[in-house]
């Protein structure tokens, strides 16, 4: 009876921390993609505006120019960033990677448009600062790991003859004793990736800031800005 007692906790743990992380990944995903969509239509909405403005239209310089805005946000799928980070992103050699960590580490950044790169915000500016939050964050998440883990995987060594389980249910129920058993695991669980979220901004943020750009592109985009400045004044001339 109580192998069995014990085998049912495993499993019914599992399962529930299991269908919690589904849940909440699914509503992440259908979160992103509901905004790339809306980005998409926004876009859609303001290339349909420029065609229907004329030339002489006043408001025509500002619907291009946050259709430009927009260009950029869905090309690199974020929609808060303005025109200058997404240049920015779009310049280093591996835009994937930093689009991904700007995505990561925003919070703990800023953007210096004078010095083209991105800067520590305030209290994060000093790398030994950071090495104590980000290890000490990294600490956090395996301490609250494993005391979301410990009546999982360690219950033989809680409470081996059953004695703490018994005692509960004696004093309260056996569906007390599963709800006080699915709030710890998912308590400490959300503490833990709490925690290790917050390492993993200021690792992302550090891999930002250190970013490189592509000298190469940057080159050619500089080309092209002339190359259209040119095609611009033969057009009107």
């Amino acid at each position: 009876m109580d192998h069995i007692v014990q085998i049912i906790t495993l499993v019914v743990s599992i399962l529930t921390i299991a269908t919690a992380l589904i849940g909440i990944g699914k509503f992440f995903l259908e979160n992103s993609l509901s905004k790339r969509k809306q980005l998409r239509e926004d876009y859609d909405g303001l290339l349909l505006a420029l065609d229907n403005t004329s030339e002489s239209d006043n408001n025509r310089g500002n619907i291009l120019d946050l259709a430009e805005t927009k260009k950029y946000q869905l090309v690199v799928g974020i929609p808060e960033i303005d025109r200058g980070k997404a240049q920015y992103l779009l310049k280093q050699k591996d835009k994937t990677n930093k689009i991904y960590q700007y995505k990561r580490g925003s919070s703990l950044v800023e953007f210096s448009e004078v010095e083209d790169k991105f800067n520590f915000v305030d209290g994060f500016k000093t790398r030994w600062v950071r090495v104590i939050k980000k290890w000490g964050g990294v600490s956090l998440y395996a301490t609250f790991f494993i005391l979301a883990a410990l009546p999982i995987f360690f219950w033989n060594f809680f409470d081996p003859d059953l004695e703490k389980y018994n005692h509960f249910v004696s004093q309260n129920s056996v569906e007390s004793f599963w709800v006080t058993l699915i709030v710890w695991i998912l308590m400490f669980s959300f503490l833990a990736f709490t925690f290790l979220n917050y390492a993993a901004k200021i690792y992302f943020a550090e891999k930002l800031v250190k970013n490189k750009i592509d000298k190469k592109a940057l080159k050619l985009g500089v080309k092209q800005k002339v190359k259209n400045i040119v095609m611009r004044k033969r057009d009107k001339g």
